[in-house]
């Protein structure tokens, strides 16, 4: 079992917060190499099933591929879903900045690992700058590897925060 799931199971979780019916999923599939038709094929299954995002993954090695394959999805699925993006750790400081610049445009949920996970004063540089949220640490597995990356306040690691409290680690 993994870390969240014990914390689950434990009596960390406060009894006071708030319960849920449901949870909000998103569609994503291993797509960075499908053509323009068969991504929105893709996509549309995901709005068939139910999901309210999705995620598609970028990082060619042509930037306006990934712009064009965005832009097709965004219009696939409307202003009221939202859309994520995954690079997969394929970009390096510079050439992720410049993109950044470009992938604002389209009001995404979030930019997943533009950099290499271990980069950490990267990351910590774009989250100074980024116009856009990158999400990263899907590649971390322990409490300790997400220290390094992420450093609570005392003010936020004492109650239930929203994402993004406390403070990203500069290496």
């Amino acid at each position: 079992m993994g870390y969240c799931g014990q914390m689950l199971r434990s009596s960390t979780i406060p009894s006071a917060w708030p319960r849920r019916d449901s949870i909000p999923t998103y569609g994503s599939g291993i797509d960075l190499f499908l053509d323009s038709d068969a991504l929105l094929n893709q996509v549309e299954g995901f709005l068939a099933q139910g999901h309210k995002a999705v995620k598609i993954k970028i990082g060619r090695d042509n930037a306006e591929e990934d712009l064009d394959r965005i832009a097709a999805v965004k219009k696939l699925i409307g202003p009221k879903r939202r859309l994520f993006v995954d690079a997969n750790q394929r970009w390096n400081v510079a050439d992720c900045m410049i993109r950044l610049q470009k992938l604002a445009a389209f009001d995404l949920g979030w930019v997943e690992e533009p950099l290499h996970a271990e980069d950490i004063r990267g990351h910590a540089d774009l989250r100074r700058i980024a116009a856009l949220p990158i999400a990263l640490g899907e590649s971390l597995y322990t409490r300790h590897q997400l220290l390094t990356i992420y450093r609570p306040t005392p003010s936020t690691s004492s109650k239930r925060t929203s994402a993004g409290s406390g403070e990203l680690a500069s290496g």
